[in-house]
Formats: C-alpha cells, sequence, structure tokens
C-alpha cells in the first residue's frame, strides 16, 4: 500500500489516470517531472511555472 494512501486527506495522485496527467500537458495547464530507478517510475512531482517581474 502507498504510504500516502493512509493520510487523513490522501492525495488525489492516488487516483488520476495517466489520461488527466496527458491532457494537463498538452492543454500547457501544469508541467510535470518523473523520476525513474531502473526504467521503474517511482516518484513524481507536478507544478505549473509563473512568472513575475
Amino acid at each position: 500500500m502507498p504510504k500516502y494512501s493512509t493520510l487523513d486527506v490522501p492525495s488525489s495522485a492516488m487516483t488520476e489516470s495517466a489520461d488527466v496527467l496527458r491532457n494537463a500537458w498538452r492543454n500547457g495547464e501544469k508541467q510535470f517531472i518523473i523520476c525513474y530507478e531502473n526504467e521503474t517510475p517511482v516518484g513524481s512531482s507536478r507544478f505549473k511555472l509563473t512568472f513575475f517581474r
């Protein structure tokens, strides 16, 4: 069982499909990075870059 699934407020990432991420990336809504270990995804972070002047 993933360790974040037992939190009082579980992460929505536990139930998101790859399609949700793919569509957010294609629409320019979010960027993300995936960490691989021996070609197996072991972590990720999703973010939105905002620039201020």
